[in-house]
């Protein structure tokens, strides 16, 4: 056996290895719980390839490439090209080769929409497959990721970045795309808590603008008080990126209310002085109780608007 035949028998070995059983970094082995590291690594010929856990993320590859894909153990391919963009068969090559094939394109501005963002979120959340993410040169796929590693897998977005430009992230357009999402999906998890058993329901919002970005909120919230130990507690107003706005930083609440109303629901409480950002174009009112916390109906006000489902604005 020549030098040659030596060293293209070891380098499929060592794929083989690689594929099945991946490698472990002294991250990986000692703090399960934080997100897998991101390395580059070879895939055939295929350009700007990247791992991390059981994610594998590149540019476009070919069919001479499905035999390296297959010995890495990827056992399934999502694509964010749209058709036309190859000059073979993708989806038959790839369903040839017994992977799993699925598309989600975008390839403009606006193209990329939060649905693109979400659908491959939920692909993959289902980290039980090796799963190849690719586009053209890897730009489309960092920007995509980028919102999965920060709001599935808990990176912190400075960090998360980094990675999707180490990646391939480069479209400016996607970056900005990717961070709103982010900061809107944020802000309505902190509207949305993940166990919602709160039943403190606001009813109805005056909010009445009284110069110098300064706002009054007359606020109608129905909770059944039992005395002491379970009450409506307090009130919010909520400004977009899911900041509640407290008026001292002692306070817990946008208005607190201070004692159990057994048997004279709905509650109406004002509160002056409230301060909303200029250009601010909705704000969201939520109740509070002391037993459940958040999770009732709340009511979201645009403040251009003279009013609307559940509100009337004063200007």
């Amino acid at each position: 056996m020549n030098i040659k035949i030596q060293f293209s028998f070891l380098f499929t070995f060592a794929l083989l290895i690689f594929g099945l059983l991946g490698p472990l970094s002294a991250q990986d082995k000692f703090d399960p719980n934080r997100p897998p590291e991101v390395f580059e690594m070879e895939m055939g010929e295929t350009k700007n390839v990247h791992r991390s856990g059981n994610l594998i993320f590149s540019g476009q590859f070919s069919p001479a490439d499905i035999e390296s894909m297959k010995l890495l153990g990827i056992q399934r391919v999502i694509t964010l090209r749209n058709v036309g963009e190859v000059d073979f068969d993708e989806p038959k090559v790839v369903e040839d080769a017994k992977l799993e094939f699925h598309r989600v394109p975008f390839a403009t501005e606006a193209s990329l929409t939060d649905d693109v963002f979400s659908k491959v979120r939920d692909l993959l959340r289902d980290d039980s497959q090796k799963t190849l993410l690719h586009c053209g040169s890897a730009n489309r796929v960092g920007g995509v990721w980028l919102t999965y590693r920060v709001l599935d897998q808990g990176a912190d977005i400075s960090t998360a970045l980094t990675e999707a430009r180490k990646i391939g992230l480069k479209a400016p357009f996607i970056e900005r795309k990717a961070m709103d999402y982010i900061r809107r999906q944020k802000a309505a998890a902190l509207l949305a808590p993940s166990d919602p058993k709160g039943n403190a329901d606001v009813t109805f919002v005056k909010a009445t603008h009284t110069g110098d970005d300064k706002w009054t909120f007359e606020v109608t919230a129905n909770h059944p008080d039992v005395g002491w130990s379970d009450f409506m507690d307090g009130w919010d107003v909520v400004l977009p990126d899911g900041k509640k706005i407290l008026l001292a930083p002692k306070d817990k609440f946008t208005r607190v209310l201070a004692h159990p109303h057994v048997n004279q629901q709905p509650v109406t409480r004002t509160q002056a002085n409230i301060p909303i950002p200029p250009g601010t174009k909705t704000v969201t009112v939520r109740a509070h109780d002391l037993a459940d916390g958040y999770g009732g109906k709340v009511i979201k006000l645009k403040l251009d608007e003279a009013e609307g489902v559940g509100f009337k604005v004063v200007r």
